[in-house]
């Protein structure tokens, strides 16, 4: 109702040619002032007598002369034009959003693509050949012993010894086949040792780039060494509570990857290592990806994949969903 009566304030009722109602209203008044009552001598200024009888009789005259329908009628149709004209308005506002938005939308999308394809990777890539050549000169090539697993990218091995003053150190050997699996390698360097420390990541203490004639760099990652992955545990027996306990460690890995706004994207039981008390800790991030940038790509094990990974249209969930293969 206040709306209403706001609009009704808005309201032209102007005389004009479609309202003849008004019209012959003036008419009328200029035909009365014709005839009103001078009163006054020559050397007294002329003035108007309206008596409040004349008054009432006028106003009552033009009241009786307006049609209550007529009003309503045009005020209908003027306040019809406003709510027209405004729509009209509002339509052409929410097109110029649409269009404001969309153009940011895809300038968005533009800036996430460069940072996913170009500036990451280039920026993880600098970090782990700078970090590299320091550990490189402060503590040297590291020893390698016995071959502890063999992957499909790289071989790990036991650090013989100490490096950088830490005992027992696993380090994995990668020789990169491309430039895209070096990136690869290099954002798996650059997530595992940005995020700060966590029981259940495996902590990453340092790399070496090794450079020989004829072939690519060989890249040494260099971590805390665990006693074996998940998939040797279940082959050799595990209790229901020290399953149970290893399905708590798993979860609190990827809720801790998550909270960082990290996806693994390989949840998978050669993933999860084990210590000597059977505590589980989330290995080789070199699928993860911040869930902001992530692209769409394929990535990760087949078995453990969710349908929407394979779809190329997912999210954190994913994790989730190879949690439940793993967990079953």
């Amino acid at each position: 109702m206040r709306q209403l009566l706001s609009v009704a304030r808005q309201v032209d009722l102007s005389p004009c040619a479609t309202f003849p109602v008004l019209s012959s209203l003036l008419e009328s008044l200029r035909r009365l002032l014709h005839k009103l009552r001078l009163v006054g001598g020559e050397e007294n200024e002329a003035c108007c007598v309206l008596s409040p009888l004349w008054r009432r009789r006028v106003a009552s005259t033009a009241l009786h002369q307006l049609s209550p329908h007529r009003l309503a009628r045009l005020i209908s149709a003027q306040i019809l034009e406003r709510l027209s004209m405004a729509h009209e308005r509002y339509q052409s506002a929410l097109t110029s959003l649409e269009s404001a938005l969309a153009g940011r939308l895809h300038h968005t999308e533009d800036i996430k693509l460069a940072i996913r394809k170009k500036y990451a990777p280039t920026f993880a890539r600098l970090c782990l050949e700078s970090t590299s050549m320091c550990d490189l000169l402060m503590y040297g090539t590291p020893e390698l012993g016995r071959e502890i697993g063999r992957g499909q990218y790289g071989v790990v091995y036991a650090v013989r010894g100490s490096w950088a003053g830490r005992s027992p150190v696993a380090v994995k050997s990668v020789l990169p086949a491309d430039e895209r699996h070096y990136r690869e390698l290099a954002m798996e360097f650059f997530y595992t040792r940005s995020i700060p420390a966590h029981p259940r990541i495996v902590r990453l203490h340092g790399s070496v780039v090794q450079r020989h004639s004829g072939a690519g760099p060989c890249v040494l990652l260099l971590s805390e060494r665990k006693v074996r992955d998940l998939h040797a545990a279940v082959r050799a027996g595990l209790a229901f509570a020290a399953r149970m306990r290893i399905a708590r460690d798993i979860v609190e890995g990827i809720r801790y990857l998550h909270s960082l706004g990290l996806v693994h994207r390989d949840i998978k039981m050669k993933n999860v290592l084990l210590d000597s008390n059977d505590r589980a800790a989330l290995s080789d991030l070199g699928f993860c990806a911040a869930e902001a940038l992530m692209s769409g790509s394929v990535v990760g094990t087949p078995v453990h994949m969710a349908p929407e990974l394979l779809a190329g249209d997912y999210d954190a969930a994913v994790d989730v969903y190879a949690f439940g293969i793993l967990f079953w």
